[in-house]
């Protein structure tokens, strides 16, 4: 521990250094030469003791701007009888303390130490929070070069498929099939389709995650909009006895990106339809608050049990609820949606009963 004194009586360093023999620190004290604060020191201190005048302020600037003396302690021996404005802002500043004239050694000791404690206190937290902001670049970059290689391996995976895809369709060329061989073209079909489902999720995810596919805003009629897209699902839910039920309101103007809500929407309408029993309902419904638009979509399903609501928004997560006719499900359908309503500024709400439903309800802010 290296202790500067700035002062231009001798015999002052030497009983400043009696008393800190009993702060149980080890340390070596020297007086500035001259006494003169303006001046360069010879070597870095840990703690300057100085009077506290009007050059402090110089002083305790030109060591804290300084990165090898950015963590120097300060004790400033007044003779001032109050907490003037000036010691305020210099002790908000940084470790600064500060003794008034006679000295006593239990007041030095005391101030000494609690210096000391604080000092440490405050390079420990410097050091925390350059660890914390090394690692957070670290994770950045892992996260950057895992959306590269996800978005590489997607499109590398995306190819064979198509392949396969388009092989399927020449095999009737050949020549006719029986039952038993349609059957197996159609179920490696279906795998195909379900494998080019996840790519598109991946890369999907990946870019918005990314920031990769910027947003584009624009006016929209809600009304509008949310029966038109729920009009695309009509025959998914015929082929299932489903019946959609579209509840609008009174006209309802939204400030937001279309691709973005069109994926949220249609994920909560296809996973509706999906987990849905035949002979069932489905509704979607509009309302507003003066803050915000909301989307309900309502399901007479399976219902989401406590412990998978807890999950159900991470990514690849398999659900006890499953499709009811085995149709495909990536575990991406609800990240995704999460991830998009956040970035329109929104946020989703789910409310669930297992063997009854689940409703789940998307807040759009309005904009001015």
């Amino acid at each position: 521990m290296n202790i500067i004194v700035f002062d231009r009586e001798a015999t002052y360093m030497d009983y400043l250094s009696h008393y800190l023999k009993e702060s149980k620190e080890p340390f070596s004290i020297s007086m500035q030469e001259g006494g003169n604060p303006a001046s360069t020191p010879a070597h870095t201190p840990d703690v300057v003791i100085a009077p506290f005048n009007a050059q402090s302020s110089e002083l305790f600037q030109r060591y804290t701007s300084d990165p090898k003396t950015a963590n120097v302690s300060f004790l400033f021996v007044t003779e001032e009888s109050y907490f003037s404005p000036e010691m305020a802002k210099l002790q908000a500043s940084g470790p600064v303390a500060f003794l008034n004239k006679p000295v006593t050694q239990f007041e030095l000791i005391s101030r000494f130490t609690n210096l000391i404690k604080y000092s440490k206190q405050l390079v420990y937290l410097d050091q925390t929070k350059s660890e914390l902001e090394s690692q957070k670049n670290q994770l950045e970059d892992m996260s950057i070069e895992q959306g590269y290689l996800m978005s590489i391996v997607a499109h590398d995976l995306k190819s064979p498929l198509n392949k396969v895809l388009g092989l399927i369709q020449l095999l009737p060329l050949v020549g006719e099939m029986n039952a038993e061989q349609q059957k197996c073209i159609d179920l490696v079909n279906k795998v195909v389709e379900g494998g080019r489902k996840l790519i598109d999720d991946i890369l999907i995810i990946n870019a918005y995650e990314s920031h990769l596919e910027p947003l584009k805003f624009n006016d929209l009629d809600l009304n509008v909009f949310v029966k038109d897209s729920l009009s695309t699902f009509q025959q998914q839910a015929e082929n299932k006895n489903i019946q959609l039920h579209f509840v609008a309101a009174e006209s309802i103007q939204v400030y937001t990106d279309k691709e973005s809500l069109s994926r949220i929407l249609d994920n909560l309408i296809d996973n509706a339809i999906k987990f849905s029993q035949r002979d069932t309902e489905v509704f979607v419904s509009l309302r507003k608050t003066k803050s915000h638009a909301l989307i309900a979509v309502q399901d007479q399903g399976p219902g989401i049990s406590p412990e998978d609501q807890k999950k159900m928004f991470k990514k690849f997560q398999k659900l006890s609820a499953r499709p009811t006719e085995g149709e495909s499900s990536t575990g991406l359908g609800l990240s995704i949606i999460k991830v998009l309503v956040e970035k329109l500024e929104g946020r989703i709400e789910v409310e669930s009963e297992v063997g009854v439903g689940t409703t789940f309800t998307v807040f759009l802010p309005f904009r001015d």
